[in-house]
């Protein structure tokens, strides 16, 4: 086996709880805790819905309204936190990477064309996500509003609490392959 084949079985044992976590809505791991740096330096934090799961890169894709103040938020500072909690396995996931907002190309178009009407609709507003105003709609405008946000992971924070004893480990992926280092919890 190469080490490029041990890496990427590697991170996909770590990203397998993800993988299926993005077709399954009654999933706890669908849900991000996703957090920016405004441009005041203050830390801003939403809920985003995991849509896709690679193994190359790593990536992590969610959809977001390119007008939202994280688009913002990202294109100054594009280092992110993504934080998941699965109850059922007692673990709280804390990723760290870096994000990019593709707010064009076929990439974001593939994902678009995988949307139901009805929720393509929630790019339609004719006011910006977090801004005060009607909440009328421009359903010709929806497409163009709609962006992929991809983050390309750099470390991983486990935590898995237990009866008998808490760990802690830290993942980091370079360019020479993936470490893992245990962590006092």
């Amino acid at each position: 086996m190469t080490l490029e084949n041990e890496f990427s079985e590697q991170t996909a044992d770590i990203l397998s709880p993800f993988l299926s976590a993005c077709g399954d809505r009654q999933n706890a791991l669908r849900w991000c805790n996703f957090a920016t740096v405004d441009a005041a330096g203050h830390p801003q934090s939403r809920t985003l819905v995991l849509r896709e799961v690679s193994v190359e890169g790593p990536l992590l894709r969610f959809y977001t309204d390119k007008r939202s103040p994280k688009c913002a938020d990202l294109a100054q500072t594009p280092a992110v936190t993504c934080l998941f909690l699965s109850e059922n396995a007692r673990s709280q996931y804390r990723f760290t990477g870096l994000a990019k907002v593709l707010s064009s190309g076929d990439q974001r178009r593939t994902h678009w064309q995988k949307l139901a009407p009805h929720a393509q609709r929630d790019y339609a507003s004719v006011s910006a996500p977090s801004r005060p105003g009607p909440t009328d709609y421009r359903i010709e405008d929806a497409e163009q509003n709609f962006a992929l946000i991809e983050v390309r992971l750099l470390s991983l924070d486990l935590l898995t609490l237990a009866r008998e004893q808490h760990q802690r480990w830290r993942y980091e992926w370079t360019e020479s392959g993936l470490s893992k280092h245990a962590l006092t919890p």
